[in-house]
């Protein structure tokens, strides 16, 4: 769905069209849920944070005018899995290298992946998942997150170093 498109949709979802919203939860539900996972780290977190989030959207309590409603969207997926870390608090990872007998060679890259992007410190993390999950740019994440540009950037390209290093 294109820029347009999807900006009517979300007035239409604003005005109480619940086929508007149906289109913007199916159109965002992928790379929504992968913002949040990659900031909650665990599935089952993941996937109650988006419910949450999208109930949310839905009883849409929106007082002012919204003019980038998928930033605005990424904005409120981010915001919650943040608040679902700082009241979980946050838990170690364990060292214990899990068992990939099993497993496809790709799906072993996968967890390392995965696995690695957990152990990053959060603020890493988030802009990880906004920029490559959300395929925000840099300029939207620092606006979303209020941080300077140049924090965000440096953010990303730390978290980059790092990833490289554990993989």
């Amino acid at each position: 769905m294109d820029k347009k498109e999807f900006n009517g949709k979300f007035e239409a979802m604003l005005a109480g069209d619940k086929a508007a919203f149906a289109d913007i939860y199916n159109d965002m539900k992928t790379p929504v849920f992968t913002v949040i996972y990659r900031i909650v780290g665990t599935r089952d977190d993941a996937e109650d944070v988006m419910q949450d989030m999208f109930l949310r959207l839905l009883r849409h309590n929106i007082t002012s005018p919204v003019l980038n409603p998928r930033a605005y969207i990424f904005m409120m997926a981010h915001n919650m899995a943040v608040d679902k870390v700082r009241k979980k608090g946050f838990e170690e990872l364990t060292d214990d290298i899990p068992d990939y007998s099993d497993m496809s060679y790709r799906s072993c890259v996968k967890m390392d992946v995965e696995s690695a992007l957990a152990r990053l410190p959060l603020e890493e993390r988030e802009t990880v998942a906004l920029h490559l999950s959300a395929g925000m740019k840099f300029r939207e994440i620092a606006k979303i997150l209020n941080l300077p540009l140049g924090t965000v950037c440096s953010r990303y390209n730390s978290a980059l170093k790092k990833l490289r290093q554990m993989l």
